[in-house]
């Protein structure tokens, strides 16, 4: 429980948590609600990466098609051929984390 305690004097507000069960029930709820708000953050990143990495990736592919004369099948053959080596890149150039 919560008290809200108000100077007569000039107005100002403070707060007082009681040392009862259900402070103990707020913070854990708050600390569940810190866990989740993380999560929705992380959420959010992944999401956004991945529709950014869509639409550059047809952005790409259509300046490849458009400017560079290649057919949409001969793009689609060099992407497969380029997922291995970029794992391999990824791999190699990992940090290694102490």
């Amino acid at each position: 429980m919560t008290t809200i305690a108000t100077c007569p004097n000039c107005a100002m507000v403070s707060t007082e948590r009681s040392r009862t069960s259900e402070s103990n029930n707020w913070n854990f709820r708050q600390g569940h609600a810190s866990v989740m708000d993380r999560f929705n953050q992380w959420f959010k990143y992944i999401a956004a990466v991945l529709i950014g990495a869509a639409i550059i990736a047809a952005v790409l592919r259509h300046a490849v098609h458009v400017y560079g004369g290649f057919a949409r099948e001969e793009i689609r053959t060099g992407a497969l051929i380029a997922i291995p080596a970029v794992l391999l890149v990824i791999i190699f150039l990992r940090r290694k984390r102490a």
